[in-house]
């Protein structure tokens, strides 16, 4: 279900959201990798993870019945 999820949101957030979450690389190492400044990539991973965040919860909520 993760993978869908972020299949679903825009390459640059989940390519940025990757890198830092699984790839465990710093702000820096991913921005010298996607050629962004910094904050840039911090703005990307926030954003990514808040939009997976949000389609997950929608997904626990139907799917699931569970209620955050």
């Amino acid at each position: 279900m993760v993978l869908a999820a972020g299949m679903g949101m825009t390459e640059e957030y989940w390519e940025a959201l990757l890198l830092a979450t699984v790839g465990e690389l710093s702000y820096e190492a991913i921005g010298e990798r996607l050629g962004v400044p910094v904050g840039t990539v911090k703005s990307r991973v926030y954003r990514g993870r808040g939009r997976l965040r949000a389609a997950l919860s929608g997904w626990a909520r139907e799917e699931l019945g569970i209620v955050a």
